[in-house]
């Protein structure tokens, strides 16, 4: 079985963001669940659409991989 963790990086200023990833290959966690709950963040404004922020952490987890 795969276990893995769901994380809301825009709940956390970015600067902790490379601390929780590390956190998270520590505890042998497989994959990271993200999103989910962010489309104010993705959409700020109607049809204006931000992903950087989501692009930096999935890189992150991604580098640490």
């Amino acid at each position: 079985m795969r276990i893995g963790v769901y994380y809301y990086p825009e709940a956390w200023p970015e600067k902790q963001w490379p601390r929780d990833i590390a956190n998270i290959k520590k505890m042998g966690l497989e994959f990271i669940h993200l999103g989910e709950f962010a489309w104010a963040f993705m959409e700020p404004e109607e049809g204006k659409f931000d992903f950087d922020w989501l692009e930096r952490n999935v890189q992150l987890a991604a580098d640490q991989a």
